[in-house]
């Protein structure tokens, strides 16, 4: 389903810390460029920005750490927009993690219209409309 136009997007890793670290921060520099299919859109420059988390003490603790990017990245997405994205760890503001990191994966999450498409390809119109 599309994402409603006009809201937010929580862009978020999901990532385990090893557990044996010294109880600092892990930091993440997201980058990411999104564009409609079909010939439709080119990228646009890419955006980058960095979280922090702070992984438990715990070894293998599934972490989500998760930031708010605002309604400006849903403007024009629609069901066959593809979302190009980069993540990496950098060291964080304040004390860095020492133990081993593993990222599972990033995603987003996002409000949807709750409304199917009629089309599979584009254009895609919505049931109801």
């Amino acid at each position: 389903m599309p994402i409603k136009a006009g809201t937010n997007v929580y862009p978020h890793v999901h990532w385990t810390g090893s557990g044996t670290g010294n109880g600092g921060d892990v930091g993440f520099e997201f980058s990411y460029t999104p564009a409609v299919g079909y010939g439709v859109e080119a990228f646009p420059t890419t955006v980058q920005f960095t979280i922090e988390g702070t992984p438990s003490a715990t070894a293998d603790t599934h972490e989500i750490t998760e930031v708010l990017i605002g309604d400006s990245f849903n403007t024009n997405l629609e069901v066959d927009s593809i979302v190009l994205c980069r993540i990496k760890r950098v060291a964080p503001a304040g004390t860095d993690y020492n133990g081993d990191v593993f990222i599972h994966q990033l995603d987003f999450h996002v409000e949807v219209d709750g409304r199917k498409t009629n089309e599979r390809n584009a254009p895609h119109t919505k049931y109801g409309s």
